[in-house]
């Protein structure tokens, strides 16, 4: 049986060597359990905004990143959202937040669950993959 997820990276702000940590929760901590994989996003202009994203991972059970870029001071959207071996998202949530000198030492991004969503056709979804 999988731990629940739960997910840091450092962010770094606009100073370079300043960074804070991102981590993605489930509001239900047995509802983790059943994520294969957390597609993350970092949205500039916020939660709300359908800007492209400046950073994209998918994070799997072994929890392993890539280092976000440097973020220039302004607002952002921290996105998560769980994907099951279905291919289904079933659990999402955006932390927005504004980037300052002060940022804050740690940002969290709480899933919670959403109505199950086939992110592919079945015959393509391969452990939580669509192919």
């Amino acid at each position: 049986m999988m731990r629940a997820l739960l997910l840091a990276v450092l962010v770094s702000s606009c100073g370079g060597d300043a960074g804070f940590d991102w981590q993605i929760r489930f509001a239900d901590a047995e509802r983790g359990r059943f994520a294969v994989a957390v597609d993350t996003s970092i949205i500039p202009g916020g939660c709300g905004s359908s800007s492209a994203a400046v950073y994209e991972e998918v994070v799997t059970r072994d929890g392993a990143l890539v280092r976000p870029p440097i973020l220039e001071p302004g607002v952002y959207g921290f996105r998560g959202r769980a994907r099951d071996l279905n291919c289904a998202a079933f659990a999402e949530g955006c932390t927005e937040i504004i980037l300052e000198e002060d940022s804050p030492a740690t940002v969290v991004t709480e899933l919670s669950d959403v109505t199950p969503t086939a992110l592919c056709d079945a015959s393509r979804c391969s452990d939580g993959d669509c192919r």
